[in-house]
């Protein structure tokens, strides 16, 4: 199965494709490694929640010649 980041890069030519999602949520990190991406960092209470909380980003990455066979 073509996964939609491997379309992006072989047929859109795309250079990355980037995930965020927020620090606590544990299941979208385990998708998105088991997805072949990296992780690349954690923005530290960069926004807040619907409840005005404050929360961390986890930006993931799949990046053109790295994870991805460089075309």
């Amino acid at each position: 199965m073509t996964s939609i980041a491997e379309v992006s890069i072989d047929h859109l030519a795309a250079r990355r494709v980037e995930l965020r999602m927020d620090d606590t949520n544990v299941a979208s990190w385990r998708v998105a490694e088991r997805a072949g991406f990296t992780l690349e960092g954690v923005l530290r209470n960069d926004s807040l929640t619907p409840a005005s909380e404050v929360r961390s980003t986890r930006i993931y990455a799949r990046v053109r010649g790295i994870e991805e066979a460089a075309a």
